[in-house]
Formats: C-alpha cells, sequence, structure tokens
C-alpha cells in the first residue's frame, strides 16, 4: 500500500470517528431528557399494537420500558400477547352458567329467582371431591392452568405491593381453592393453617395445594380451634411467624375458609395503599364484654377493647407481635380471657401509647368504620337465606349488596349449598381484573379510603 492510499485510509478512519463523537455527544444530550413512557393497551387495538400507541395515564396498572430501548418495547409485546391469550383462555371458567350475574348485580328480581333455582339444583350442589385434588396437582403446570390462576405479572403497582395472607382453614376443600385462586398472585405470600381435627383427606389435598405454589407455605404446627379459646388466635401467630420472614410485603390480611373478596388484587392494593400504614382494625368499648376479661386488667395501664378478628394490619403492628416485650405481655393476658381472638387485635390498635405505627389515635372508636369483612347481622338489614350465631350465610340473594358493598371481604358463605354466589363474584372480580390491566376500568375511588377516621388519625 503507497503512502498516500494509507493516508487517505487514515483521513477516513478520522473523519468517521470524529463523526461517532459527535453522535454521541448528540444522543448523550438529548437521551436523558427522553421520558419513559407507559403502555395502555385497548382490547379492540390489541391484537396489533401500533409502535406509537404509548399514553401516559398514571391512574391505571401499567408496565413500563424505555422509549428508545427496541428489546424492551419486544418484550412489552411479548408479555402483553401473554396476558391476551392468558385472559383469552381463562375466560369460560369464570362465566357463570345459565346465570345473568350482571342483572343480579342490579337488582333484577326476575333474575334471582331464577339464580336460586339454579343454585339449588342438583349439577350445582355437587362438590369436588378432596381426593379429586391430589390427583390434579399431580400435574402443577396444568392444574394452574386448567384452574385459571394468574401466574404472570398485571402490572407494576400490584408487582411492587405485595400482601401477605394468613388461611386457616377447616374443610370443604372446594371452596378453599376457589378462594386461593380469586387472591393469588406471584408476588404474594400465603400461610395455610389446616386445623389439627381436619379430616385427613382434607389436610392431603390443601397439602398437594400448597405444593404446586412457591409462595403458599403450610404451617408445620396445627392447632386443634375451639371457638372462644385460645386456639382461634393461635394459628392467626403461627402465620405472623411464618410469612415475617419474608421481607417485602407491606400488609396482613386474615382470612379463612368460608370467606371470599369482594375486590380484586389490584383493587386492594389501591385501598391499602390509601390507608396510608394505618390499620384497619374494628374496636368498641361500649359494646365489649367485660366479663370476658375476668375482672382483671391488661398490663402496662393499658386499656382492654372488643373487636373483630378479621384485620389488615401493617408489618410494624405485626412486629410488634413478635417481638415488643409489652404486646408480649398483653397476648400473655389474653390467654387468661374468654375470646381473646376478640381482644387482642383490639386492644393494640386503639392504645397509641404502645406505638404501633398506624394504630388508631383519634376519639372516635365507637363509629369509625371498618372495611376488612362484609359481614350481613341480621338484626343490620335482611338476609336472603338463614343466619348463623347472627350472621347472615350469604347466597344470590344478597349479590347485590355483596356488588355496593366497599368491603375487601366478605363472610360468610356455604358452598355446599350455594355455588352461584361465588360463581358470579368470581366473574366479577376476573372481569374488572381484565379491565383494570387493559386501562378500561377506573376501579374504585380511592379518595374515599384515604379520608376515613381511621387513616387520618394514625400514629406516624
Amino acid at each position: 500500500m503507497s503512502a498516500k492510499t494509507r493516508l487517505k485510509v487514515f483521513v477516513s478512519v478520522v473523519a468517521v470517528c470524529l463523526m461517532t463523537m459527535c453522535l454521541v455527544a448528540y444522543d448523550k444530550r438529548f437521551l436523558p431528557a427522553m421520558p419513559k413512557f407507559t403502555r395502555v393497551v385497548d382490547l379492540q387495538t390489541f391484537k396489533n399494537p401500533p409502535p406509537q400507541h404509548y399514553l401516559n395515564i398514571s391512574n391505571t396498572s401499567t408496565i413500563h420500558f424505555d422509549a428508545y430501548s427496541k428489546s424492551a418495547e419486544n418484550g412489552i409485546r411479548n408479555h402483553l400477547r401473554k396476558l391476551r391469550q392468558m385472559f383469552k383462555h381463562f375466560e369460560p371458567l369464570y362465566q357463570t352458567k345459565g346465570v345473568n350475574c350482571r342483572a343480579i348485580f342490579r337488582r333484577n328480581q326476575e333474575e334471582i329467582e331464577k339464580a336460586k333455582t339454579i343454585a339449588a339444583s342438583p349439577s350445582r350442589q355437587t362438590s369436588v371431591r378432596d381426593f379429586w385434588y391430589v390427583q390434579a396437582t399431580k400435574n402443577c403446570t396444568r392444574f394452574k392452568e386448567s384452574r385459571g390462576y394468574i401466574t404472570l405479572s398485571l402490572g407494576e403497582e400490584e408487582d411492587n405491593f405485595p400482601i401477605a395472607y394468613s388461611l386457616v382453614v377447616y374443610k370443604d376443600m372446594e371452596m378453599v381453592e376457589r378462594l386461593l385462586r380469586a387472591i393469588y398472585r406471584p408476588q404474594n405470600y400465603y400461610c395455610l393453617h389446616v386445623d389439627a381435627s381436619s379430616k385427613p383427606a382434607f389436610f392431603r389435598a390443601a397439602s398437594a395445594l400448597a405444593e404446586c405454589f412457591p409462595n403458599v407455605h403450610l404451617t408445620k404446627k396445627r392447632m386443634d380451634v375451639h371457638w372462644g379459646e385460645f386456639t382461634v388466635l393461635k394459628p392467626e401467630l403461627i402465620c405472623m411467624h411464618e410469612l415475617w420472614r419474608f421481607r417485602k410485603w407491606k400488609y396482613y390480611i386474615n382470612l379463612t375458609g368460608q370467606e371470599f373478596p369482594l375486590k380484586t388484587n389490584l383493587e386492594i392494593v389501591r385501598i391499602l395503599k390509601a390507608y396510608n400504614g394505618a390499620n384497619d382494625v374494628q374496636g368498641t368499648l361500649k359494646n365489649a364484654n367485660r366479663e370476658r376479661w375476668r375482672n382483671t386488667l391488661p398490663p402496662h395501664g393499658l386499656q382492654p377493647y372488643k373487636g373483630s378478628v378479621h384485620v389488615a394490619v401493617n408489618r410494624d403492628f405485626v412486629q410488634h407481635i413478635i417481638k415488643d416485650p409489652k404486646t408480649q405481655d398483653l397476648l400473655k393476658w389474653t390467654r387468661k380471657t374468654e375470646i381473646p381472638d376478640e381482644t387482642l387485635f383490639a386492644t393494640m390498635n386503639h392504645n397509641p401509647q404502645l406505638g404501633i405505627k398506624g394504630s388508631y389515635n383519634g376519639d372516635k372508636i365507637e363509629t369509625k368504620p371498618t372495611f376488612t369483612r362484609f359481614k350481613n347481622w341480621w338484626e343490620r338489614r335482611p338476609c336472603a337465606w338463614m343466619s348463623v350465631r347472627d350472621i347472615c350465610i350469604l347466597t344470590v340473594g344478597d349479590l347485590p349488596l355483596l356488588f355496593e358493598a366497599r368491603h375487601m371481604f366478605a363472610n360468610k358463605f356455604y358452598m355446599w349449598h350455594d355455588k352461584v354466589v361465588i360463581e358470579c363474584l368470581e366473574e366479577k372480580n376476573f372481569n374488572r381484573t381484565r379491565a383494570g390491566v387493559f386501562g378500561r376500568n377506573q376501579l374504585i375511588n380511592t379518595t374515599f379510603y384515604a379520608n376515613v377516621e381511621f387513616v387520618k388519625h394514625q400514629v406516624t
């Protein structure tokens, strides 16, 4: 190669390098200012979403990516394609056969009576046997797909707000499994306590179910639960200890096997975020059964209160139960009382001197609301079927009330008597879950929850 040729090559290389440096400098100047966009895909345009279909809507479930990252965009496309396929595949599982649930929610009496007849039919009152779950869960992947479990991420908002659940169960595996399916998300944590007196077949089914999910934990220690005794409270404490080791969850919610969600996971997340750290725990002194305390008072000058065992509490509340010496003394005192499960949580939450973050420090204990559980007490509103221990057993006729309720969960259901009420709630939650993912639904008014009494007056 001649000297003249080498000079031309050298000049060309220098020119290319200079041009590249200029382009890099140009990119560095403008790329940091390029925003991150949010993709919200409309169901009608989902099959072939155009590249420019990006909207920045903050009040929807979102998935973020860098606007200038082609690989990230392809990843989002693939994930959304999987979500679309998942919802399409699951839709038949969540359609209530022969029943117009939407009309029932709107108080259409003709449809309600029709649904009652269907609920009473032999085909709807046939229960799935425990042994079926043992067999079906031998192939966990097929089981989760065939049963309609949501195992994909539905967006950052839900992913970044994991919830811890305890499920204290005794019987009716079909109801338990449908409850788990309704609340299951891969980012949440679940503790499953099976009563020591449950039938062996039920325990084997629960064990097989738990083994299919990495975030469902079956307690090794089992209590023989008896109403009114400390054994009602003990499974909650076992699960709190079990769940505490997982550091990411924000709130703890306790459930039993005869309850069902009235809201989707995203709606529950938004309610809890609106709480801003407040604990949702019922409490009363006016209506307390003081004889339960057996003429004693709790230690450290604490005022005892009566309340429900159903709670939605933050991590600090759970930490106090596990580690705080004063709360440990309170716990020991409740062992000497009657129905301690209705005393411990209420007393903890309404004695702000304990320093539990999110506990109530206002002066309207008797009137402040609670949204952990919808219960239809027989003396407050009509019950469509019958009451047990003054609590209405919820059926199809109660669906209009359940649809309008602001609560996160409802208690209680007898699935052996009425499956249709569960099927309609499943259908509603599935449709609202799908609508929330694709930005078609504003879901709930979180302003209401952010301004309730116990949120505005909490220990911080």
